[in-house]
């Protein structure tokens, strides 16, 4: 008999991360961030996702600028130009 559930779902996520890990995603230090924000602001962008990206963008930019600053070099030396 069978059972139901998804194992085999979760073999085949198993497996594609480990390809990930093994023969894609380069062997460097990698860091990673995570962001959360306070609930009243997440009911906020839930019921206006449009607020939501230009929000993202200013932490992105913050995010960068204090990354871009940690190396010495100049923002317009770091950043592409458009």
């Amino acid at each position: 008999m069978r059972r139901s559930g998804s194992l085999g779902g979760t073999r085949r996520m198993a497996k594609a991360a480990a390809h990930l890990v093994d023969h894609v995603i380069p062997k460097v230090p990698v860091r990673q961030w995570a962001l959360s924000f306070p609930i009243p602001l997440r009911s906020l962008f839930a019921v206006h996702p449009e607020l939501l990206a230009p929000v993202l963008q200013i932490i992105h930019r913050a995010i960068a600028t204090f990354r871009i600053g940690q190396t010495g070099i100049k923002r317009d030396q770091a950043l592409p130009r458009s």
